[in-house]
């Protein structure tokens, strides 16, 4: 590989790991994590309660 494709891949890499850093920092900020277990367990409580809320208007 060249010198030139070398520098272009690292300048690549690098502004893919910035990128998820933001997107962590959003997540960190909007939701107070970004793990991705602690974001579908918390998805997956607001759905079970939003079809609790909508079973109890139907009855």
């Amino acid at each position: 590989m060249n010198n030139d494709a070398t520098l272009f891949e690292e300048a690549g890499m690098s502004e893919q790991l910035s990128v998820l850093y933001e997107e962590k920092e959003l997540l960190e900020q909007s939701l107070g994590t970004s793990i991705p277990e602690e974001i579908i367990a918390m998805m997956r409580s607001m759905s079970e309660q939003l079809s609790a809320l909508y079973a109890s208007l139907e009855t």
